[in-house]
């Protein structure tokens, strides 16, 4: 498989994600539970959740359409790859270093989910780190 398709499959996924996203809130019962915290912290945190969903899908459609652009951009289309990579480089730190393994430690579920997450933020990383490696090598 070429980088380019996996940029698409990225692309798919991360439009997915954005999706997704929209659920989370009545699955994990967000509202009953932000009942309790300030008007502006709650405020903030839908706000918050409505710019995240923004920014996957932007990322997604960026990949999925524009994939093979960034590959050939130049120095910008490297940039926006490293920049992509960086992000979920991040996210995969995150994941392991910033939530605390009380959350998933002990519960199969969740094991699974995170481990699950992880192997995907890892993808997601891998893919743009492998493109702006291939757009770098290109100029």
């Amino acid at each position: 498989m070429t980088i380019y398709t996996h940029l698409q499959i990225v692309g798919v996924l991360l439009m997915l994600l954005g999706g997704a996203n929209v659920l989370l809130p009545r699955h994990f019962n967000w509202k009953q539970d932000l009942v309790a915290v300030p008007t502006l912290t709650r405020r903030v945190f839908w706000v918050h959740l409505a710019f995240l969903i923004l920014t996957l899908e932007m990322f997604g459609c960026l990949t999925f359409f524009y994939g093979g652009d960034l590959l050939h951009a130049g120095s910008l289309g490297a940039a926006i790859l490293l920049g992509m990579a960086l992000f979920w480089w991040t996210r995969f730190f995150f994941q392991w270093f910033v939530y605390e393994r009380e959350l998933w430690v002990g519960n199969p579920v969740r094991t699974r989910i995170h481990y699950g997450v992880s192997v995907f933020w890892l993808y997601l990383a891998g893919t743009y780190t492998a493109a702006f490696l291939s757009a770098r090598s290109g100029f």
